[in-house]
């Protein structure tokens, strides 16, 4: 998952309560939600201090769980992400890329929609117009292969025509010339 930075104090001035939380490893932040979980948020507060060496608001410790609830998610939904895009590359060894992605995409969006989920249904709204641009320029590479490739048939095909005219005097060099030529042409075929 792409790393934020989070906001940093000026140079000589202590870290706020929520930014050590969030920096704290994901083992020590696991144990601080499975409080959270179990306890309430005043109940809470001694013991995540404990846990964690400094102290916490019920504002901190709300704001972290909701945070870390959120982080957990899209952890969560990268690796079913990746459950459906592996299914559907063996499925349809055939697809492209872009075309695995947007049927991913449609999968959480029928998802979404199936469980009301507002925001994942934005965040798959977004997804498919990641694929398209993907769908774009997959073409655009094509197209851009297709015109390289044409272009250097024709410098090629210049070029034979230019030593043909070269070789037109001399009758022995024209015979040879024809041959590799005919060669050239059903190699190319």
């Amino acid at each position: 998952m792409k790393q934020r930075k989070l906001n940093q104090p000026a140079t000589g001035q202590p870290k706020a309560p929520l930014t050590k939380l969030k920096e704290l490893p994901p083992a020590e932040r696991a144990k601080i939600m499975e409080i959270l979980r179990t306890h309430t948020y005043h109940e809470a507060e001694p013991l995540v201090g404990k846990l964690a060496g400094f102290d916490c608001s019920t504002d901190v410790l709300c704001r972290f769980y909701s945070w870390q609830g959120t982080r957990q998610d899209l952890e969560l939904s990268k690796g079913t992400l990746r459950q459906v895009a592996t299914f559907l590359r063996e499925e349809f060894p055939g697809w492209t890329e872009g075309k695995v992605n947007e049927a991913a995409a449609s999968f959480f969006t029928f998802h979404a929609v199936a469980t009301q989920d507002v925001k994942g249904f934005a965040s798959m709204a977004r997804f498919y117009l990641q694929a398209e641009r993907c769908r774009i320029r997959e073409k655009k590479l094509a197209l851009e292969e297709l015109k390289f490739e044409d272009a250097h048939q024709k410098q090629f095909d210049a070029a034979l025509d230019a030593i043909g005219e070269a070789f037109k005097k001399k009758p022995e060099a024209m015979r040879l010339y024809q041959q590799a030529r005919k060669m050239i042409e059903v190699k190319n075929k």
